[in-house]
C-alpha cells in the first residue's frame, strides 16, 4: 500500500469516529497540525517527503477513536496509549510502516 491520499485518510477517520462530533474534533485537529507542518516545510531545505509528512499529520491521532465510547467520550485515563492504538490500527490496515509510525510517536508530557 502506498501513502494514503487525503480522501482515504478522511474516510478512515469517518469510519472509526463513533460520532460526527468526534470526527469533527479529531479530524479538524489533525488538519490544523497538517497546516502548520506545511508552513514549516515551505521554510525547510529540500529532502522532505511532503506526502509522508502530510499523511502523518492527518493520521497522528487516529488512535484516539479507540479510546472513545459510542457517544464520543474519551477514556482520559488511557489517553497516552492512543499512539500505540493508532499504530496498530494503521498497520493492521496495511498502511506503510513509515506512515503508520506517525501515530506511534505520541508522547505523554508531564
Amino acid at each position: 500500500m502506498q501513502i494514503p491520499t487525503d480522501e482515504e485518510i478522511r474516510a478512515l477517520h469517518e469510519r472509526y469516529a463513533p460520532t460526527p462530533e468526534a470526527f469533527a474534533l479529531v479530524y479538524t485537529h489533525c488538519r490544523a497540525v497538517c497546516e502548520v507542518a506545511e508552513l514549516l516545510m515551505e521554510a525547510a531545505p529540500g529532502g522532505v517527503d511532503a506526502a509522508l509528512v502530510r499523511a502523518g499529520c492527518l493520521l497522528h491521532d487516529v488512535g484516539v477513536y479507540r479510546l472513545m465510547d459510542e457517544r464520543g467520550r474519551i477514556d482520559g485515563s488511557r489517553y497516552v496509549s492512543h499512539g500505540v492504538l493508532g499504530h496498530e490500527l494503521l498497520a493492521g490496515r496495511g498502511c506503510p510502516r513509515r506512515c503508520a509510525g506517525s501515530a506511534r510517536t505520541t508522547r505523554a508530557w508531564a
